[in-house]
């Protein structure tokens, strides 16, 4: 692509992007970038980095207070839309954008984005496992990886980019054109940057904005929000995908036939492996395996390199990984579920009354309803630990009044070494 001109720019925060970024553009201040600023916000910050951006002639701010007039502004994807820190820098740029939209602004060739309240990371992990088995270069990048800038300047032309993309970072990416863009499902999240669950759904939209028609929009319909996105993307005559438990009949659809795996792609039908062979448990991993499949088929895999694959991978740590057994009691570790969505979707893997459930964390204040009828009609027990604890608990004995439940034991811990104790008490072989 044709380098262009980024003016005075700057770079809001310090975390792991803000970083990502001022080390990206820094070399290129006093050429394609005017002047570069960075401001640190309010936490604490790499005095070795911020004294070898000084020396690239880059200027560092420390606080959140922007001042001054940039071309450009690239945003951290953590700093919420609603501080000062965030409003003074979109009053102050005559752009503003995220990571993700530069690097594709760096270069737009081969880019698949993945986004969803859960399963992004697994997505992503398996179609580039899949790729690089058939010999396609890839390079995962974004959120749960290194910042996709990162790796942007290393990638040859040949290699696709597969982005795990946030919703504040698509909130502000308007070129970003994905050939193949994916949604995993929206679930209620990120409450504290977004203040309604219509204004979350609309930001993971935004990765189809620029789809053409040679293009593909892979979209899971088990969820309200999905399917409203899914009917927006037909209306608008895109490509479509669509991901689900059963056949939905259209002629790009994948789902699970007789426990095997299917992808239709324009009405060819290519059938993979059982699912029952995946190393990964439960529907929602089946979801993102299949999700990961369309794609690979899309872009021409051969399903004997996609089965081969998807059989080998394995889950990652903190989900829904078999930690071992004592006493005839088996421990899984699944503390990657930050949020009662993606805890739910880890509770539904198991058979009624088998389970007994460790939960806590800070209160995000999201709705647990859900998440409390599907524990109670699944856990033998629940031991809830830190600030969600007496909110928690309260919801857990609600639904176990409930027809079905099978919730016989409730108890609260201070510490998680303390809901562990109790939890092994409540656990039977």
């Amino acid at each position: 692509m044709k380098k262009y001109d980024l003016g005075d720019v700057c770079v809001l925060g310090c975390g792991m992007t803000g970083k990502a970024v001022a080390e990206y553009l820094s070399p290129m201040v006093g050429e394609r970038v005017h002047q570069l600023t960075l401001y640190t916000g309010s936490g604490e910050a790499d005095a070795v980095l911020l004294d070898r951006l000084k020396k690239a002639g880059a200027k560092v701010v420390r606080g959140d207070k922007v001042t001054g007039h940039y071309d450009l502004c690239v945003a951290s994807p953590g700093i919420p839309c609603w501080s000062e820190f965030y409003r003074n820098a979109v009053e102050c740029s005559d752009e503003f954008i995220s990571e993700p939209e530069l690097a594709y602004r760096e270069n737009s060739r081969k880019w698949i984005g993945v986004t969803g309240t859960s399963g992004k990371t697994t997505v992503v992990s398996i179609l580039n496992s899949i790729l690089r088995r058939a010999g396609v270069g890839a390079v995962p990048a974004g959120n749960e990886w290194y910042p996709i800038v990162s790796d942007e300047a290393a990638r040859n032309n040949d290699e696709w980019m597969i982005a795990e993309l946030s919703h504040s970072q698509l909130i502000n990416a308007p070129t970003l054109h994905p050939r193949v863009a994916i949604i995993t499902n929206v679930s209620e999240d990120h409450q504290d940057w977004h203040r309604s669950m219509d204004s979350y759904a609309n930001a993971k939209e935004h990765i189809f904005d620029n789809l053409q028609k040679d293009d593909l929009a892979i979209v899971c319909s088990d969820d309200i929000y999905c399917r409203r996105i899914l009917k927006h993307l037909i209306d608008a005559g895109k490509k479509v995908c669509v991901i689900g438990h059963a056949d939905c009949g259209r002629d790009c659809a994948a789902f699970v036939e007789n426990d095997r795996l299917i992808v239709r792609q324009d009405g060819v039908r290519h059938e993979l492996l059982r699912s029952q062979e995946l190393q990964l448990p439960g529907e929602c991993n089946r979801i993102d395996a299949l999700a990961a499949a369309a794609a690979a088929v899309f872009l021409g895999v051969k399903d004997e390199d996609i089965n081969a694959q998807l059989r080998a991978f394995k889950p990652f740590s903190h989900r829904n990984v078999y930690c071992g057994e004592v006493n005839g009691i088996q421990f899984v570790d699944n503390a990657k579920s930050g949020n009662p969505a993606k805890a739910e979707a880890a509770v539904r893997m198991y058979r009624p009354g088998e389970l007994v459930l460790i939960a806590g964390g800070r209160d995000a204040g999201m709705d647990v309803t859900d998440f409390a009828m599907t524990v109670a009609k699944t856990c033998t027990g629940a031991v809830i630990f830190g600030p969600v604890g007496e909110r928690y608990a309260n919801a857990f004995r609600e639904a176990a009044k409930h027809e079905g439940s099978v919730l016989k034991a409730i108890a609260q811990a201070d510490t998680l070494e303390e809901a562990f104790r109790i939890s092994v008490k409540m656990a039977s072989p």
